[in-house]
């Protein structure tokens, strides 16, 4: 190993650091903040809900209304030149809502996304509310919608740390537009919101409805959202009140079939390149907010491609998870670094290394609450292929929510192989977690340590833990985080970007903001990392540096930055384009610029160029592009390109470049065309994917899926073709 002198003098950038940003911290004004809100839902009793957006019926007219929007973005605090009225009703199986937005004179909502699931309906004029509906002030269910009715839904995580839209519910909405102003009206039914009955005759659920208007670049919110919570910051939220003998009542059951033809195909399934398969998801409750979940002969032949990507580094790179198996009720499994050391990372369930599907057979999952104790339970059985026996996976977690959203929660894992070889016992893990939320849920303190146990022929335990601090002020953000690895530390089913380090990783960040000129904000980041081995002896790297972003009212962004790196490189390896990097010490100034055309615009373009002089004793260009072209509502072109040009000492200069094009025909919400051409120069390889998704009812959808991959050597040969039919049905009833 190379060795760095002045070891012993680590902690003094790191104080230099705190003391600076403590300095500039006390000129910091007050925060936003403003009454807690609250609504009246209002009861109907045999009357009917016709979902039009017109509002028409009686319960309207006599329930309780919300106004006095406040705007969150580009003003926050300011009040909106237009109004926003809420009203909320329920019954024995929905809560209803119905958002009256009115317009300026001569305005017609924008209306350009109309795909199911598409985080692009908030670029359109949308209205969106936000479920917090354990009153836990960290999760949020949200409910999407646009103009012309498409929907988009997902949970938030950590009060807004964390937004998975892969979250899928089934729901109801309806818009109407009018000279004037435009209406909506929702249905929630109390299984999608997972809402059970209590014995409390009154129920509270915390409640946030956002308007975003487009003509204006602006987001408002009933119950303000300071800005650097995010838009999903449960902490925020007002209430609904007056909820009266509400929730699932009986036993709600949700059983979802599913028939798949695949043909011809080379895949990891034995057989016939023709095969037909089916298999079945179920969902049921055991006991008050206590769900099981069943999956049988599972597929994901409709799951999106992974983003094509050329890894420089010699460090695994991290891919969320899109499985819909793996996502409902994940907000209890979460757990650890996420991206650097997390003991439970789904993906290593049903994929490979090389991310090749590994046949499920069987899975059964159990989550909820019981009282302030979350429960996790998982367990999944995988089929053998070429890298791995059968194997069974299990995870086990619970996390008690205490008053004001403090948390202590344990994880376990285990992974078994099933193959009879006899070579493996067993690898497993087990950890404590905590959080502890202050000043208003603004500061949090949070703590893991994990412990990996390999029971095969290593023989060993490892461990992982973390300490942080971070506090989201109006002006001042800083995080500190403390990550510590060890060389063992092996989770069979988790994620571990590096081991055997001590990462000290301090951001702080200001955001200063404009009610009037053409700036909205302007953001400048400093941040230092340094990572150390585990028993602080030697550096292995350390990078510091700025960032300095500028914000315009009408939504033009542009962010440069700065930094000085050194990295150690223990061991030879290769790069992906043939290059070998010795062991060493590297140095040197990375920079980058990046410009964004307003996100709400069509088109929008955002374009990066990044360069450093220390890539492993040599240089590196990036350029990247990105952008998205609508032509009117049906058609949409998108289009991502990276490019690096790049020189190691003693070899030829080396390109790479990945393009991932797409094109989207969307006839209505439920019913869209996409097609994607994925390329990555380095192996000459390609991935062609064309799927029509047809929702014809309720959570049922029809899929037919055509993928091919494409490999060039002295011509384009073909390595992989599929043609996939999948059709799904949901069925829901309460016994």
């Amino acid at each position: 190993m190379i060795t760095v002198s002045g070891c012993g003098q680590w902690y003094r950038p790191i104080l230099g650091f705190i003391f600076l940003n403590l300095s500039l911290a006390r000129a910091a004004p007050e925060q936003i903040t403003g009454p807690p809100k609250k609504i009246m839902a209002s009861r109907i009793d045999n009357q009917n809900i016709t979902l039009d957006g017109q509002l028409l019926e009686s319960g309207w007219a006599n329930a309780d209304v919300g106004s006095e929007f406040v705007e969150r973005v580009p003003n926050p605090g300011d009040r909106p030149p237009v109004k926003t009225k809420i009203r909320v009703l329920y019954d024995d199986h929905y809560i209803y809502v119905a958002v009256d937005c009115a317009m300026t004179p001569g305005e017609q909502p924008r209306i350009l996304e109309l795909r199911r699931d598409s985080g692009r309906i908030w670029a359109d004029d949308a209205i969106t509310l936000k479920f917090d509906v354990t009153h836990d002030k960290r999760t949020s269910i949200n409910f999407g919608v646009n103009a012309a009715d498409a929907q988009v839904d997902g949970i938030a995580l950590n009060n807004g740390r964390q937004f998975r839209k892969e979250f899928d519910a089934v729901w109801r909405s309806a818009s109407h537009i009018s000279p004037d102003r435009w209406t909506v009206e929702y249905a929630i039914p109390y299984v999608a919101l997972g809402l059970t009955a209590t014995d409390d005759l009154d129920r509270i659920i915390g409640f946030n409805v956002s308007r975003d208007h487009n003509s204006r670049n602006a987001t408002y919110d009933w119950s303000l959202i300071a800005p650097e919570f995010g838009p999903s910051a449960a902490s925020e939220y007002g209430d609904i009140v007056g909820l009266k003998n509400v929730g699932i009542k009986g036993e709600p059951v949700r059983i979802a079939p599913y028939l798949l033809v695949r043909a011809p195909g080379q895949d990891n399934w034995s057989g016939p390149d023709a095969d037909i398969r089916a298999g079945l998801d179920a969902k049921t409750r055991l006991h008050n907010d206590l769900w099981m979940e069943l999956t049988a002969l599972t597929d994901f032949a409709e799951v999106d491609l992974d983003d094509p990507l050329v890894n420089l580094s010699r460090f695994p790179l991290f891919l969320p998870e899109k499985r819909p198996f793996f996502l409902s009720g994940l907000s209890i499994f979460e757990f650890g670094a996420r991206g650097r050391a997390q003991p439970f990372f789904s993906r290593r369930i049903g994929l490979d290394s090389n991310t090749e599907t590994i046949p499920i057979w069987a899975g059964a999952k159990l989550y909820g609450r019981v009282d302030q104790l979350g429960v996790g339970l998982l367990n999944v059985t995988t089929a053998a292929n070429a890298e791995q026996d059968t194997q069974n996976h299990s995870v086990g977690r619970l996390r008690h929510v205490f008053e004001g959203g403090n948390t202590a929660g344990l994880l376990a894992t285990s992974s078994n192989d099933l193959g009879g070889s006899g070579e493996s016992s067993g690898r497993h893990s087990v950890g404590i977690d905590g959080s502890l939320s202050l000043v208003e849920n603004r500061l949090e303190l949070s703590t893991f340590i994990d412990l990996s146990i390999q029971a095969d022929e290593e023989q060993s335990v490892g461990n992982a833990s973390q300490l942080g601090i971070d506090y989201r002020g109006r002006i001042w953000q800083p995080r500190l985080f403390v990550t510590r690895v060890d060389e063992n530390y092996k989770p069979a089913l988790g994620f571990v970007r590096r081991r055997d380090i001590v990462d000290i990783q301090a951001v702080s960040q200001w955001t200063a903001r404009y009610g009037t000129g053409l700036l909205s904000q302007i953001q400048i980041e400093t941040y230092s990392n340094t990572i150390m081995n585990d028993d602080l002896s030697d550096y292995l790297g350390r990078e510091s540096g700025i960032e300095t972003g500028f914000r315009t009212r009408t939504g033009w962004s542009l962010v440069g930055g700065l930094s000085h790196e050194e990295d150690v490189v223990d061991d030879d390896f290769d790069l992906p384009t043939g290059e070998t990097v010795g062991a060493g010490t590297y140095s040197g100034l990375s920079a980058f610029v990046r410009l964004r055309t307003p996100w709400i615009r069509n088109p929008n373009v955002s374009l990066t160029y990044d360069w450093t002089n220390g890539f492993y004793g040599g240089y590196k260009h990036g350029m990247r592009l990105g952008s998205g072209l609508n032509l009117g509502p049906h058609f949409r072109f998108t289009t991502s390109i990276y490019a690096t040009m790049f020189e190691l000492p003693e070899f030829d200069r080396s390109e790479t470049m990945t393009v991932n094009c797409g094109l989207t025909t969307a006839f209505s919400p439920n019913l869209f065309w996409e097609n994607n051409l994925q390329g990555v120069s380095v192996d000459e390889s390609g991935r062609i994917l064309s799927r029509i998704r047809w929702r014809y009812l309720p959570g049922s959808d029809l899929f037919i899926v055509y993928q091919e991959d494409i490999k060039h050597t002295d011509s384009l040969e073909s390595q992989d073709r599929r043609f996939v039919f999948k059709l799904t049905y949901w069925w829901d009833a309460v016994l």
